[in-house]
């Protein structure tokens, strides 16, 4: 797991949140969960200081996509992977 540090607006304010994830996408996750981000504008993984410009991400829709997901029918799917071992 690794740290990000993500550049996003609270209550008209930029601010710097620190998150925890195994990929961007995971932490685009969590932002979309935080109702109170009204937007995202960078992503940084402290590890090597890889950036992602995000500031485009239409979180209104994210949200709206993401509360279509049954989490029944998520916790089904997800309860049928299994761990590939190499």
């Amino acid at each position: 797991m690794d740290e990000y540090l993500v550049d996003v607006l609270i209550d008209g304010d930029r601010e710097t949140l620190k998150s925890f994830g195994n990929s961007i996408y995971a932490i685009i996750d969590s932002m979309i969960t935080l109702e109170s981000v009204e937007d995202v504008f960078f992503v940084t993984r402290t590890k090597d200081s890889q950036t992602w410009d995000v500031e485009n991400i239409d979180l209104v829709r994210l949200r709206t996509m993401r509360n279509d997901i049954d989490p029944n029918a998520l916790a089904e799917s997800l309860h049928k992977i299994t761990e590939v071992k190499h």
